[in-house]
């Protein structure tokens, strides 16, 4: 008697415990956010929770005791990459493995399909055979559209890098966008500088629609579109037909099958609004907080794809505009050189006749002082003038080069001639160190000149009493030909370098204001040396000195008339 009342217990809590299990379970499948059914040996369904019927859009009659392709939740080779007797869910049956997948697709009741991934897990009986199967499954329709959404704005982004037309990436984006809504229609409408709203892209909306909205002018309560731009916010009108900003426009909306329209403002970084992102459906309804994050996404693209093609048409229009007003400075200033010149020569010709007293005794000694400073300011002038015009014409590629064999040695003395004045007044020794044999350059002879005397110049102006200048020139084991302009000077900051190489552009120093001057040398040396497919470097320190170093290509040089010289540098170079 003591045993059964003994079994009898045991047999209570047994079962208590099982309604106990069966109650956990059932809470746990309850509560679950993902899909959870069992399948059993025969590959039909023993259970399913809520959140599984509730994706499938089923009742648990229609699916318990059939197979996944009976009830019509799984249709194998339409989409998806397995066949009905061997698909991945059902593998475990037979391995006791666990399977998993990411490229499935569900089908509701309905018959709407969605995309799944899965996990199914052998049930494996205390005596080692498999009794079946658990598969947990989650809809992963959102994550997919989130890629879809990214994998597409790299697409337009792309095309934007790669010089894509605006409407041609604005169709990308509607494209892109009705794929992962097809029950939508997109539009995208620019606004023009008038106020007024045009058509970019609307793929899908036909053509008396968009005729009848080309054009509109924004307002408060023009339609959704017009409003949306008009108050930088977004409308949603959930029922065109019931809303008061439709009413001039709803026989079109009516004949063009549209019953809800959401409208998004596109905008610039700087808050300027550049059109409207729209979205039609042709049944009355309200957006979802996942569509309205769906339409300020695309809309921020939209936006991004206007900007940065307006950002493009104002360059081409700055551009276009910089260089009419350079074109327009090059022919003021090379109509205007006839007018400056003229007086300047006749100033230049008739205080030389005045200081050789041609004509007689100018009288007192002071007028030949004043005569001589007419002259040397006369000469200094047209010196400004020639430089001006020739930068402006090096830099509108309007200098013409006069080539011939120019012999770099005699150019450098001639320069030291010019210079040697100037150079005595300001106590500065000029050194000049050539390589024997220089070979002859293939130049315009008059601008290689130029060029040397600009540098030349330069080094003299801004070296202080006692300094010391050294030009040097040689062959290069290339075979170019660098011609070296060294000083000791008061030299030029790191950081001012640039502008130093920048016509009209003077380093403020002492010396600098003591010997004033357009800041013309060192551009117009500059670009000469680029016309002959030369560079100019420039190194200095600041309170150490300057060293300018005209390049000149091997292609320029003719070693053959220098058989020593070259000889010379093949030798190093071969060492």
């Amino acid at each position: 008697r003591i045993r059964d009342m003994a079994d009898a217990l045991i047999k209570v809590a047994a079962e208590r415990a099982i309604r106990t299990y069966a109650h956990q379970r059932e809470m746990i499948l309850n509560a679950a956010g993902e899909g959870i059914f069992g399948l059993n040996q025969s590959r039909h369904m023993t259970f399913i929770n809520p959140a599984g019927l509730h994706m499938l859009g089923r009742r648990s009659e229609d699916l318990i005791g059939r197979s996944l392709i009976e009830s019509g939740a799984l249709t194998p080779g339409l989409q998806t990459p397995y066949s009905a007797v061997r698909h991945l869910i059902y593998a475990p049956l037979e391995s006791g493995t666990a399977s998993h997948a990411s490229d499935e697709t569900f089908h509701r009741a309905d018959g709407t399909a969605f995309p799944i991934e899965f996990t199914s897990t052998p049930i494996v009986e205390e005596d080692g055979e498999i009794g079946g199967a658990v598969v947990v499954f989650k809809d992963i329709t959102e994550r997919r559209r989130a890629q879809e959404i990214q994998k597409n704005r790299s697409l337009v982004l792309e095309r934007l890098a790669g010089g894509a037309s605006l409407n041609e990436v604005l169709h990308l984006i509607a494209l892109g966008v009705e794929a992962l809504q097809p029950q939508l229609l997109c539009s995208i409408l620019v606004l023009d500088d008038e106020g007024r709203l045009r058509p970019g892209v609307a793929p899908s909306l036909p053509k008396f629609y968009l005729e009848a909205v080309d054009g509109i002018e924004i307002g408060p309560a023009v339609g959704c579109c017009g409003a949306a731009a008009f108050l930088g916010k977004r409308v949603v009108a959930e029922d065109i037909m019931a809303h008061p900003n439709w009413a001039p426009y709803r026989e079109f909306a009516e004949r063009a099958g549209l019953r809800a329209c959401w409208s998004e403002p596109i905008g610039s970084n700087s808050g300027q609004t550049l059109g409207t992102f729209a979205l039609y459906y042709r049944e009355a309804r309200r957006p979802s907080a996942a569509e309205l994050e769906f339409i300020k996404t695309n809309a921020h693209l939209a936006g991004i794809a206007i900007s940065r093609k307006h950002a493009e048409r104002d360059l081409r229009m700055a551009k276009e505009q910089a260089e009419l007003a350079n074109h327009t400075k090059t022919e003021f200033l090379a109509n205007v050189s006839h007018e400056l010149r003229t007086p300047l020569n006749a100033i230049i010709g008739f205080s030389e006749v005045l200081t050789s007293q041609l004509f007689g005794n100018l009288g007192s000694d002071r007028y030949m002082g004043y005569v001589q400073d007419i002259h040397d300011s006369g000469v200094h002038l047209l010196s400004i003038i020639n430089d001006i015009l020739d930068v402006s014409k090096a830099e509108a590629g309007k200098l013409d080069l006069h080539e011939d064999d120019v012999n770099i040695a005699t150019a450098i003395a001639a320069a030291q001639r010019l210079l040697r004045e100037r150079a005595r007044d300001g106590k500065v020794e000029v050194q000049i160190e050539l390589d024997d044999d220089l070979p002859t350059v293939w130049a315009d002879e008059r601008m290689i000149k130029q060029i040397v005397i600009n540098l030349l110049s330069n080094a003299v102006k801004f070296t202080p009493e006692g300094g010391q200048v050294q030009v040097t020139a040689a062959l290069e084991p290339d075979g170019g030909l660098l011609v070296v302009v060294r000083d000791t000077g008061v030299g030029i900051a790191r950081d001012k370098i640039a502008a130093a190489m920048t016509p009209f552009g003077q380093v403020e120093s002492v010396l600098s204001r003591k010997n004033q001057g357009t800041g013309l040398g060192l551009p117009l040396a500059r670009c000469l040396a680029e016309l002959h497919g030369g560079k100019l470097r420039l190194e200095s320190e600041l309170g150490v000195g300057t060293t300018a170093t005209l390049i000149l290509p091997p292609e320029r040089i003719d070693l053959s008339a220098a058989p020593a010289a070259a000889a010379k540098k093949g030798a190093e170079a071969a060492g």
